[in-house]
């Protein structure tokens, strides 16, 4: 069995795969999440879009704001809650869209971070309007004198974590589409940092693309 197809399976048992790649900006690396909702793109884009309801759902979140909106740019507003003795975070995003390639990149203008970047990557899974595959980049750095596996190994269980969330979301918002609503319970927060936590493989290189 080649290694796509097996990827493929995983997936589709509901797995998130987390790979690493180098990134340009920085010299920790990026974490590349993939993972299908079953939900059509269109529903996906309106759960990631909602920017001013992240703080209902992401357990990483205390705030979430969308300070401005002019088309294909988008200003959001993020205060995240860190571990003592440290205080709260803060950051303001830049956010470009391009809904006909279902494409959403993301970077900080200002806060408390060294970087913070990432984007999203939409497309239809194996040509079903049904389902959708998602591709998730994320990094963000501190800065902080933390050894740089630790912070790869944060920010894996972050995309991990958000990955989850936005699952949750999703299907929350199909199933209340469909008539079957059911009560959203923002997750407790807390902070990702123990990698031994985290039931899915991290793998070094970006899987093969069928």
């Amino acid at each position: 069995m080649g290694r796509a197809l097996q990827n493929d399976l995983r997936l589709e048992r509901g797995e998130i795969l987390l790979y690493y790649e180098k990134s340009p900006r920085s010299d920790l690396r990026e974490v590349v999440g993939y993972i299908i909702f079953d939900a059509p793109i269109s529903l996906v884009w309106q759960v990631i879009t909602d920017y001013h309801h992240y703080m209902d759902f992401l357990p990483d979140l205390e705030e979430s704001r969308l300070l401005r909106r002019e088309e294909p740019q988008v200003w959001q507003y993020l205060r995240l809650p860190n571990l003592w003795p440290f205080s709260g975070l803060e950051c303001t995003l830049l956010v470009l869209e391009d809904e006909q390639e279902g494409r959403i990149s993301f970077q900080m203008i200002s806060g408390d971070f060294v970087n913070y970047y990432g984007s999203w990557r939409l497309e239809k899974y194996r040509d079903d309007p049904g389902r959708t595959l998602a591709t998730y980049k994320l990094l963000t750095d501190l800065g902080r004198p933390i050894p740089s596996w630790s912070k790869d190994w944060s920010n894996r269980g972050l995309v991990y974590d958000q990955l989850q969330a936005f699952r949750k979301r999703i299907n929350f918002e199909r199933m209340k589409n469909a008539g079957e609503p059911d009560e959203v319970i923002k997750p407790k927060w807390r902070k990702a940092l123990f990698w031994w936590e985290r039931d899915s493989a991290t793998e070094k290189k970006r899987p093969p693309q069928n």
